[in-house]
């Protein structure tokens, strides 16, 4: 169930930021409606009854906007420069989660960030932020695109999918009612721009069943409401033998101006289950 982040008082060490969040299949389903990320394996009971989870799991980059928004709240106006996020067990619906976020000592804008179950303490999110301006602004996507693999029917490495969505500014305070965030958005949040990545990987490719295990992101420009932006994702090594898929990703204007590039890391054994 969705709850404003400012319910959630901070607790631990003063330096560190808490939050308990404790989702249900509602909120799996309006981030799907919100990101177009409507990968069966979040939002079909039956469907994910088949795969090794049993049961729908919330989107990596849903857990990723309670983050979000907690950052938010605790450092008003800081934008997210570097973000890299790890998926080492799913986040279940109806099951309480743990939020921390934790300042590095020597250089507080590098934020250790966790989510865990709190019945076993497993991790369902670990990653870091950096706050502040991205390096490389500016970057041209087109050094890394890679050409189309010829079969687009196979996994193969250069094979690439490619979507174009706008975020209309409409949209905004319902994001920021999922996220838990009690403010008004300027630009379009950095979790729906990861959002288009993981449409693009657990709808188109690799598709449906993909589980994500690994997100970085480099964030060289805020994206503005309602303007276009196309991302893409290609496929730069595949590990058969241990169904493992990685994968470039890029975000951009349709002017070409560069919104955000990184990798991802995802698991197939059970597309198309």
């Amino acid at each position: 169930m969705t709850a404003p982040l400012a319910d959630a008082a901070a607790c631990g060490d003063a330096m560190e930021h808490h939050a308990r969040w404790t989702p249900d299949q509602a909120d799996f389903d309006r981030f799907a409606a919100l990101s177009g990320d409507d990968n069966p394996i979040h939002v079909d009971p039956a469907f994910s009854a088949r795969t090794r989870f049993k049961r729908t799991v919330s989107h990596g980059m849903l857990l990723y906007s309670r983050l979000w928004a907690l950052i938010q709240t605790r450092w008003p106006g800081r934008r997210h420069a570097v973000q890299e996020l790890m998926f080492p067990n799913p986040a279940y619906a109806g099951e309480e989660l743990a939020i921390a976020i934790v300042p590095d000592e020597a250089d507080p804008d590098d934020l250790a960030i966790t989510i865990r179950r709190v019945a076993d303490d497993a991790e369902v999110l670990r990653g870091r932020c950096r706050l502040g301006e991205a390096p490389g602004a500016g970057a041209s996507a087109r050094e890394t695109q890679h050409q189309d693999a010829p079969d687009p029917g196979a996994l193969a490495v250069g094979r690439s999918a490619e979507l174009v969505r706008l975020y209309p500014r409409a949209q905004a305070g319902d994001f920021a009612a999922l996220s838990g965030l009690d403010k008004d958005l300027d630009t379009v949040p950095e979790p729906l721009i990861g959002g288009m990545f993981s449409y693009l990987l657990g709808v188109k490719l690799p598709g449906s069943g993909t589980n994500y295990l690994k997100q970085e992101m480099t964030f060289h420009a805020p994206a503005a409401f309602d303007v276009p932006l196309r991302a893409r994702v290609a496929i730069t090594r595949l590990r058969p033998e241990k169904h493992l898929v990685d994968l470039e990703t890029v975000c951009e204007t349709l002017d070409g101006e560069v919104i955000c590039t990184g990798r991802a890391l995802v698991y197939v054994e059970d597309v198309g289950a």
